[in-house]
């Protein structure tokens, strides 16, 4: 939501990553796009509100390096100009971004394929002009291929896929500045690498993922607002085919709520926690 709005961020068939705020508050009339990176640019991105104005979050095809933009204005109709936040890797750096608020200031986590870690930083300024010291997750060769991050507890933590499993990790510092050297594994028989999403429900941190070996889509929640210990998963769905490869989890009027693709029967379906 822009300003009141519905709005979207997405990337055309040739690559070029885009913004569209609708131009009514139900989303039933949409106008046109603004154009953040050209074609053949954007491999993955990740969008969300900063100090109230559309951000975004990518990973540019064309240097493989992870930026940064921002809009000038709560529609997002104009944007200010691209900041590099990783270019330290040679040539694949940034991909599965994700970025949220924390603590005050932008932060995202994202996959630095060229040395196979999860990596995390956080901009130095609530704006996002300049970007801090990178912290590495995990560099098993497996981890952070997808990660969602969030703030648990006013710390930044990371829902990933570890070494083909489904864990989280919080951070020691309200920066993100210290982490544990241990991923805390919440189910073996994750095989990933999609995590659907991370949410607070009653403020207890919850995950979805698949299980894509069992053809289970599975729902975890901690049993503390810190994430240390978590609950038996519960199974969402159960599906006798192919399994579904990509879905989102959000929290809407405060429940956990999941769409998800069923690849066998060309649906998207829909499921709220209650």
């Amino acid at each position: 939501i822009a300003n009141g709005r519905p709005a979207a961020a997405y990337t055309t068939l040739n690559g070029e990553l885009q913004f569209e705020r609708a131009e009514n508050n139900d989303g039933s009339l949409w106008g046109g796009s603004q154009v953040l990176v050209a074609s053949n640019s954007v491999t993955s991105f990740d969008i969300d509100l900063v100090l109230g104005q559309p951000a975004a979050s990518f990973q540019r095809f064309d240097t493989g390096d992870l930026f940064y933009r921002r809009a000038s204005d709560v529609d997002g109709s104009a944007w200010g100009i691209e900041r590099t936040i990783d270019n330290s890797s040679a040539s694949n750096v940034g991909s599965a971004s994700s970025l949220e608020v924390i603590n005050g200031l932008p932060a995202v986590s994202y996959r630095d394929q060229t040395n196979m870690s999860l990596v995390y930083c956080r901009s130095v300024d609530i704006l996002g002009d300049a970007w801090g010291t990178l912290q590495v997750l995990g560099d098993t060769g497996n981890s952070g291929t997808v990660s969602h991050l969030i703030e648990v507890g006013g710390r930044p933590a990371v829902a990933f896929d570890s070494v083909f499993s489904a864990a989280f990790k919080r951070s020691d510092d309200n920066a993100g500045d210290a982490w544990p050297a241990s991923d805390l594994i919440l189910d073996l028989a994750f095989t990933g690498p999609n995590i659907f999403g991370i949410g607070l429900y009653q403020n207890l941190p919850c995950i979805v993922y698949p299980a894509t070996s069992l053809q289970e889509l599975r729902f975890v929640l901690a049993k503390d607002s810190e994430g240390s210990a978590w609950e038996a998963f519960e199974t969402v769905t159960t599906l006798t085919t192919t399994f579904p490869l990509t879905g989102h989890m959000l929290i809407v009027d405060g429940q956990p709520a999941i769409a998800w693709a069923n690849n066998s029967s060309d649906t998207i379906n829909y499921a709220t926690y209650f």
